[in-house]
């Protein structure tokens, strides 16, 4: 369906991309009643926002133009969420 042939989209983005290839495990794509969300991980070794900030990391800005390329031709719902740190600044 339309969230197998999004995941192998983007699985074949990331993998063209070493840096990005690491990143691949950051991303799940959930099949919900609303359409698909896309859920963006932060791990010890990946961080999505410049600490303290909501200012986007290189490697998240390159993750996210891959999503929008592979979700760009999509029809129907979609959400994409991500969160940053509650670190004080």
């Amino acid at each position: 369906g339309r969230l197998q042939r999004m995941q192998r989209k983007l699985e074949e983005k990331l993998k063209a991309s070493e840096q990005l290839r690491r990143l691949a495990r950051q991303v799940r794509m959930i099949d919900t009643t609303d359409g698909v969300r896309i859920d963006l991980v932060d791990d010890a070794d990946f961080s999505m926002f410049r600490l303290g900030t909501t200012v986007l990391t290189p490697e998240a800005t390159q993750l996210l133009a891959a999503i929008a390329q592979t979700v760009s031709p999509e029809t129907g719902g979609l959400t994409i969420r991500g969160h940053t740190d509650s670190t004080p600044w």
